[in-house]
């Protein structure tokens, strides 16, 4: 049974594809009441990775696909898992009347960078995030008001700022000696998926004062 507030995201999970980009998508998600699902957060040592991601796409309405690390060069073959794992969502919504109202946002690096190796997904409209995380927030704020996902309209400058006063408090939530010992060379504490998609869902609970306000 589809569950229409979860959102599958398939997007790499390198550190700084994690710091940079996801952390915001999560953030904007839980910000709208969504609920992220990646594999990384069913973390079950037993389970066949493919299955894991069969399942959370069998599950959620709704799949957010990064395909930003597509890239191809004559000395480079790129790695098919993303576009791959696209097709199996793609062949999940028309399997039946069941997943039909499943429903996708794509993101590319630049505007039209799949177009010569991906054109089968040229009128699914991906978006370009440039490795920018204020454009990851606005497509995908942008993307859950088309959908009505919400009913909030709040501009995605604006969460953008909510996202770096949390990180803020974050990264101050975390003892100094912690950091200093692990040598830490970036300033966002290495949280796991689970852990960090938890403590910013609380911390927005936590502050619907300040959420109101800004």
């Amino acid at each position: 049974m589809l569950t229409p507030r979860s959102v599958f995201v398939n997007c790499p999970f390198d550190n700084e594809y994690k710091t940079l980009l996801l952390r915001p998508m999560i953030f904007t998600l839980l910000y709208f009441n969504l609920t992220p699902c990646l594999a990384t957060i069913r973390d079950d040592g037993g389970e066949q990775r493919l299955h894991k991601i069969i399942d959370l796409m069998r599950q959620c309405q709704y799949s957010i696909h990064d395909l930003s690390r597509l890239e191809v060069s004559v000395q480079q073959i790129p790695r098919m898992n993303m576009p791959f794992e696209l097709g199996v969502d793609f062949g999940i919504r028309y399997s039946s009347e069941h997943f039909k109202a499943k429903r996708f946002l794509i993101f590319e690096l630049h505007e039209h960078d799949l177009k010569p190796v991906l054109s089968d997904i040229s009128g699914c409209d991906p978006k370009a995030h440039e490795n920018l995380p204020d454009l990851i927030v606005k497509h995908v704020r942008d993307w859950i008001v088309t959908e009505n996902l919400s009913h909030k309209r709040t501009y995605y400058d604006l969460i953008g700022d909510l996202y770096t006063i949390f990180m803020d408090w974050l990264v101050e939530s975390i003892d100094k000696s912690y950091r200093e010992k692990r040598n830490m060379k970036i300033p966002e504490p290495n949280l796991p998926d689970s852990e960090f998609a938890e403590t910013a869902g609380r911390w927005l609970k936590d502050n619907r004062s300040l959420i109101e306000r800004v």
